[in-house]
């Protein structure tokens, strides 16, 4: 049975090659759509989770020296070359894994920020420690946009604060928090075109795929490259539910300004974004949405995603 090291080695390895074939396959076919890329991004996190333990338990001769023979790469024997005394294999995993250790904790710092920044909101006062009555005119909105798009209405939960805080939360029960500082910030198209994104998250179950995503991090805490891959199927997230909002209100525009109005007001987070460290992917963004991308995924992308996997086991299963 193979140890916990190398099942850590196979997983990294796995997740090196999947990145580079997934993204070579987005890049080439191409995938325009944000929902599309998501999936062959998940499963570029997902198959090195899987395979190493599938693998071992089902086809032990993989572990044999005659199949080394046969492998396109052994990691076991990378580990017999050393270097001042550590394997060349358990020197790798280390500098992937303190690599992969600061990204992780990097990104956990800044939920962290977030959390408590909500916490303090919901603090002060009121039935929701903090929340203040809801405001009719909102809630008009929220439910004509939910219409819409084809959604049962989620609770609508307005926070008495002036921090840029819009977002959505909860799995069992979605509700979409408002800040009173962003509804007086925002013009009535702008805040229509963030609520609209948000009822996209809704819409598609964005909490959800956010808390797999974070599960995935965690065990591939070492490797880099699936940290990487992981932010990127987030940031996909982000860009479907822009993409959905502009096509439901038909103003692009709106949330361009809306993005930009918030983060220009104060170095706080806003629709995912950290202020002044994220001004790059903010730039992207609003470049998206003026260019159109469109927001639904294809047709034939469960089967060619079914056949990317299936190849991809394929050729991992020949990596020991």
């Amino acid at each position: 049975m193979a140890s916990a090291t190398e099942l850590a080695a196979q997983a990294a390895l796995y997740g090196i090659v999947s990145a580079v074939v997934v993204e070579t396959l987005i890049r080439r076919l191409p995938v325009p759509a944000p929902g599309d890329r998501f999936r062959y991004r998940l499963c570029t996190l997902i198959l090195p989770v899987a395979l190493p333990p599938l693998f071992g338990a089902l086809a032990p001769l993989r572990a044999t020296e005659a199949f080394a023979d046969l492998a396109l790469f052994s990691t076991s024997r990378w580990q017999r070359l050393a270097v001042a005394g550590v394997g060349l294999r358990d020197l790798g995993l280390a500098v992937l894994g303190v690599l992969g250790a600061a990204l992780v904790l990097r990104d956990i710092w800044r939920d962290a920020l977030h959390w408590w920044r909500d916490r303090r909101a919901l603090r002060p006062r009121g039935t929701h420690r903090g929340a203040a009555d809801p405001d009719p005119v909102l809630q008009a909105e929220v439910e004509g946009l939910a219409r819409r798009m084809g959604i049962a209405t989620p609770r609508l939960l307005l926070l008495d604060t002036d921090a840029a805080i819009l977002h959505c939360r909860g799995v069992r029960r979605p509700t979409v928090m408002v800040a009173r500082g962003v509804v007086d910030r925002l013009a009535p198209d702008q805040l229509r075109g963030a609520l609209a994104h948000e009822l996209a998250h809704v819409r598609h179950r964005d909490v959800e795929r956010g808390w797999l995503l974070a599960l995935l991090r965690a065990v591939q805490w070492f490797n880099p490259v699936a940290q990487l891959v992981a932010r990127r199927a987030a940031l996909e997230v982000e860009w479907r539910a822009d993409a959905e909002a502009a096509a439901v209100t038909a103003q692009p525009l709106a949330l361009a300004r809306a993005l930009l109005t918030c983060v220009r007001g104060r170095d706080t987070e806003f629709l995912g974004l950290l202020g002044r460290g994220r001004v790059a992917a903010l730039e992207q963004r609003c470049r998206r949405l003026l260019d159109g991308v469109p927001a639904r995924q294809g047709r034939a992308d469960a089967w060619s995603l079914t056949m990317v996997g299936a190849g991809l086991s394929v050729l991992l299963f020949f990596v020991v």
